[in-house]
């Protein structure tokens, strides 16, 4: 543990370390705070990405961080007359394949592989499609279609396809 004293013969020690979630989806924001030690009254907490003294993120004994990476957070203690060691937390950031493709205009295919599906019907305020859990979804009717995938604990909704071909063969306009 490193001590400094300042002016007022007070002293900050290292932070002992951080809380915060190690693991977000992308978009998500995750908070960070330092776990109680000792401060001068005349330091702060200064929060810093990808090294200790590397790229300012922020001061306070709390923070909010929205990573689109994997981050390496730090923290230590400033002031006048010096600073503390750092402490460091680690966010790993999970993301979700959500694309879309067609084959032939009426089923679709999720691009991610190995995941949960489910097929939503956008013009229904992106309620489920009963039973519509697979990687593949094959429209019965004209409509907007998209599919939520979720994967490494994250959910992800793709755009909305329209579908606008069931029915034009049967009305002889081929």
């Amino acid at each position: 543990i490193f001590y400094f004293n300042d002016e007022s013969g007070s002293t900050s020690t290292d932070p002992s370390s951080i809380t915060g979630p190690s693991t977000i989806c992308d978009g998500e924001t995750a908070m960070l705070s330092v776990v109680a030690t000792t401060l001068d009254p005349n330091d702060d907490y200064v929060w810093y990405s990808g090294s200790c003294g590397g790229t300012l993120v922020g001061t306070g004994s709390t923070i909010s961080v929205s990573p689109s990476s994997d981050t390496d957070y730090f923290v230590r203690a400033e002031g006048p007359c010096g600073e503390t060691s750092c402490s460091l937390i680690s966010i790993v950031v999970n993301s979700v394949d959500n694309g879309l493709t067609s084959v032939d205009g009426v089923t679709m295919n999720a691009t991610a592989n190995g995941a949960i599906y489910q097929w939503v019907d956008c013009n229904d305020n992106y309620n489920h499609i009963q039973g519509e859990t697979g990687q593949s979804y094959t429209a019965s009717a004209n409509g907007d279609y998209a599919v939520v995938v979720t994967e490494n604990g994250c959910s992800d909704t793709s755009v909305c396809y329209n579908v606008n071909i069931i029915g034009v063969e049967e009305n002889g306009l081929s």
